[in-house]
């Protein structure tokens, strides 16, 4: 079919956007075009459309300069009502077969975000030598336009409901079957499943992406069923992906966005699974973490009052903060069981230098972390991931 369309795109309030008008003509070979475009939804065309040389023919002057040996004409017909053309002066016929022949500006308007937004073209004619008193009618594409919206107003949404991210967003985690969890950096957070052919690289910040899908969980644990993500791959910036250990013995400050390891014992009271720093209450509350484990995949079944290690989690201030950020956490904090929220992410094992220890009876073999280090600890013989003995 002979087309004539833009294609799908993002756009946030107050943002300008560079939208190219592509046409498709497999078979008609045309030396002009008219076709009228209509703008609903808040977002309007902001000047004369840009040419896009590939498609547009070019002459030579007696002296060898290059000129457009083409005509664009423009103009407003009504708001949001636009009629354009491109006339070649020589009958010289447009290059190629499909592709951008101009790039139009478009913005928002106040009404933006009130209504769909589309793009139509109501009526499209083309020309060429062969016909030159009856135009050639090609078809017209209604596109789509989406609003992004920040990631913080998503997580209020709906099921069911399509989404885009207007935020740069970091990528914390990703599971083995492609899912990937990242935040804004200010305490939001989203699952995001990710289309075949999309690499997002985990401890890398995307600015300028925007990420479109249907909302799962909401209410829960949100996430998108990801459906394109509109954006380049220059726009990505590496970020530092530290494990931060911590020591659930000795106060600790986290903030949001930090990816943590943390060994503590596992408590499950009342459905809210925590991580804390003693196996008995001992007459103090001691410190803790809460768990969200819906975020990991086969998550281990736990025994109250049992060691426990978090390899990788992404830390969260909860809602019922307010302690100032980053303030120490005290062993008699009585707010201690709701000032952070840690979500497990999947980690591979570490791979070791040890690959086989003889257990005697007597003895007991474990993996524990200090000081940032993997340690194998055998009966009193301490090794490193190496299987070298340590002090």
């Amino acid at each position: 079919d002979h087309k004539l369309y833009v294609d799908e795109f993002v756009i946030t309030k107050g943002e300008t956007k560079r939208v190219a008008i592509n046409l498709d003509n497999p078979t008609y070979v045309p030396t002009g075009i008219q076709f009228d475009i209509k703008l609903t939804g808040g977002i309007k065309i902001t000047s004369k459309p840009s040419t896009v040389s590939a498609r547009l023919p070019k002459g030579v002057d007696e002296d060898g300069e290059q000129y457009d040996n083409f005509q664009v004409f423009w103009g407003e017909i009504e708001p949001g009502l636009y009629r354009g053309g491109v006339m070649t002066l020589e009958g010289t016929p447009f290059s190629g077969k499909t592709g951008a022949i101009l790039r139009v500006s478009i913005t928002t308007t106040e009404d933006f975000g009130k209504e769909p937004i589309s793009i139509t073209f109501p009526e499209v004619k083309l020309s060429n030598n062969d016909d030159t008193s009856t135009s050639f009618l090609a078809q017209g594409v209604t596109t789509e336009g989406h609003e992004a919206k920040p990631l913080a107003e998503i997580l209020a949404g709906e099921n069911q409901t399509d989404y885009y991210i207007a935020d740069a967003i970091k990528v914390v985690g990703k599971s083995a079957n492609g899912k990937v969890f990242a935040t804004d950096g200010n305490d939001n957070w989203i699952n995001l499943s990710v289309p075949e052919g999309v690499i997002l690289t985990e401890g890398v910040s995307y600015v300028g992406e925007q990420f479109g899908g249907t909302m799962t969980g909401a209410g829960v644990n949100p996430g998108l069923e990801m459906k394109k993500v509109f954006g380049t791959a220059e726009s990505k910036v590496a970020v530092a992906g530290d494990v931060e250990v911590v020591d659930m013995t000795q106060p600790f400050a986290l903030s949001s966005n930090q990816v943590v390891a943390v060994t503590g014992y596992y408590f499950n009271d009342d459905n809210q699974e925590t991580l804390r720093a003693y196996s008995g209450n001992n007459g103090v509350r001691g410190q803790s973490l809460t768990i969200d484990n819906s975020w990991l995949e086969n998550a281990p079944a736990m025994t109250n009052a049992t060691p426990y290690t978090v390899k990788k989690a992404a830390v969260q201030l909860k809602a019922a903060w307010d302690v100032p950020a980053g303030a120490r956490v005290a062993q008699s904090d009585e707010l201690a069981f709701q000032n952070y929220i840690i979500y497990p992410l999947q980690m591979a094992e570490i791979a070791t230098g040890i690959n086989e220890l003889t257990v005697g009876s007597s003895d007991k073999v474990y993996k524990t972390i200090e000081n940032g280090q993997v340690i194998i600890v055998k009966g009193d013989v301490r090794y490193n991931i190496m299987g070298q003995p340590v002090r």
